[in-house]
């Protein structure tokens, strides 16, 4: 890790020079290593509160149900050669809207899923407590990993027709 690799660097060059002068004052030397110690605290303090803010940003981006923006997943199924078409299929069907559900009530959620297909979808997640859930209830996050999982790097574009177009 670099704040590791960093905080090694800064820790053996400060024992090195403090150590060809700890005979004469151990002190200064006590002192000196205090210093950088702290300094790497600071670091690495500072690393993990980037950390932690860049977490909260992608929790509050999984939470959101509005919108059209990068996809919230990114794991094992996600293809970003077809990210723009996902983006577009999302605008077409719900304009970015995952709270959304169909007039007659039969499609779900920003991709306009069947319960069907969401069931299918969440099989194939690994998420079995998301069967029988409808999708409009499921997080950003949830939706878009279905979306995922049943365009299956574009054999699943028959589940959506209005992908003509995009």
């Amino acid at each position: 890790m670099l704040v590791g690799a960093l905080g090694a660097a800064v820790l053996v060059g400060a024992t090195f020079a403090v150590g060809s002068s700890a005979a004469a004052d151990p002190a200064m030397n006590m002192t000196q290593n205090a210093m950088v110690a702290t300094e790497v605290g600071d670091f690495v303090a500072a690393e993990e509160a980037r950390v932690e803010a860049e977490e909260a940003a992608k929790l509050a981006w999984e939470n959101d149900m509005s919108g059209i923006g990068p996809s919230a997943y990114t794991g094992e199924y996600y293809d970003p050669a077809y990210e723009s078409t996902r983006q577009c299929i999302v605008g077409k069907e719900s304009t970015g809207n995952y709270a959304v559900v169909s007039g007659n009530g039969l499609y779900h959620g920003a991709y306009q899923f069947h319960q069907n297909t969401a069931n299918t979808a969440a099989v194939k997640m690994g998420r079995p407590d998301l069967v029988g859930v409808p999708p409009e209830q499921w997080n950003r996050y949830e939706q878009d990993m279905a979306f995922w999982v049943t365009w299956d790097h574009g054999a699943g574009r028959g589940h959506w027709p209005t992908a003509a177009g995009c």
